[in-house]
């Protein structure tokens, strides 16, 4: 945990925002460089697949960096074992991406559930950012309920500091509910965000398209602007996490 100095944050928000502000429609870019950073195979898609399909409709150059190797991701034993899990993910990855027209897969490998905010991952997330120079960045919210997610997204924002906050950054929300600042119209890619859930092996996740994906197309994919996300972990504005 680290210090807050919540009243003041919040307070001044409380008196910028206006009444129950509503989500504004994003306006997408073209010809774009784009990094999406994901804790584990499938986050990518889960969190932004819609808002990564019209985005490379848009001929945007999308790179996906997947953190960690995915290897937990059979929690009751269907496969033999962890290499198992890990090799298949990294072929739904690439299956998933492939049908939203992505074919930049960078695989980190890092241990899914240990991955640790260390000088060796920073400079590694700083490598990203330096080679492929987004114009925006996709990450988790440092927010959320796993380690993982937190931990990517804690050494992502820093690395990004480290950059120079070059890039425009948004947070999606996975795990936990956040108020959306941004939202995202995936009526025309919603079909092919079915095929791509199917295409991972997650027919048994349709029902989170509900979830996910508002009746109307309405894809809530960013929650904080970049200038709130630097609030939030400069000095006197950090909260507890």
């Amino acid at each position: 945990p680290v210090a807050i100095d919540g009243a003041s944050f919040w307070s001044r928000l409380a008196a910028e925002w206006g009444h129950s502000p509503l989500p504004t429609p994003l306006e997408l870019p073209r010809d774009a460089s784009i990094l999406v950073i994901a804790p584990h195979p499938d986050d990518e898609v889960l969190a932004c697949g819609g808002t990564l399909a019209r985005l490379s409709q848009r001929n945007c150059h999308i790179h996906v960096a997947i953190v960690t190797d995915g290897a937990k991701g059979d929690p009751l034993n269907y496969y033999a074992d962890d290499d198992d899990v890990a090799r298949l993910r990294r072929a739904e990855s690439r299956s998933a991406l492939g049908l939203l027209g992505i074919e930049n897969v960078h695989f980190l490998g890092y241990p899914d559930g240990g991955f640790q905010v260390t000088s060796e991952a920073l400079t590694c997330f700083g490598k990203l950012l330096s080679d492929i120079r987004p114009d925006w960045l996709f990450l988790p919210s440092p927010l959320d309920y796993h380690r993982d997610h937190v931990n990517v997204a804690l050494a992502t924002v820093r690395a990004w500091e480290s950059d120079g906050y070059q890039a425009r950054a948004f947070l999606w929300e996975f795990w936990q509910p956040l108020p959306a600042t941004w939202v995202v119209d995936i009526g025309e890619v919603f079909e092919l965000r079915r095929s791509d859930l199917s295409a991972e092996g997650a027919a048994a996740l349709e029902s989170l398209l509900d979830a996910f994906d508002d009746p109307n197309g309405l894809l809530i994919t960013f929650v904080l602007g970049a200038d709130l996300a630097l609030e939030l972990w400069k000095g006197e504005h950090r909260t507890e996490i």
